[in-house]
């Protein structure tokens, strides 16, 4: 997935019980997801708690956007645009 693109967004601050369709259905109300990937430590396979969604469009990333520090599961979430590595 190329997380560099205008249609990539991060989220940030996710429970690490958080699976991957969890975290596509909370933001599938933003747009159509064309891949959504959560981000496991290399050696344990345990999410980090966070991982990056690229949608179809840079309108549904933008929705996606306005959910930056609302409530997931008891926490706050972080949403941002990814950034190149």
């Amino acid at each position: 997935m190329d997380n560099t693109s205008e249609n990539t967004v991060y989220v940030g601050g996710l429970p690490y019980k958080t699976t991957e369709p969890e975290l596509e259905a909370t933001f599938n109300d933003c747009g159509n997801i064309v891949s959504c990937k959560l981000i496991n430590d290399k050696d344990t396979g345990r999410s980090k708690g966070y991982g990056f969604i690229e949608f179809e469009n840079s309108d549904a990333a933008q929705k996606a956007l306005l959910k930056d520090k609302t409530e997931y599961e008891g926490r706050t979430l972080t949403v941002g645009r990814a950034k190149k590595q």
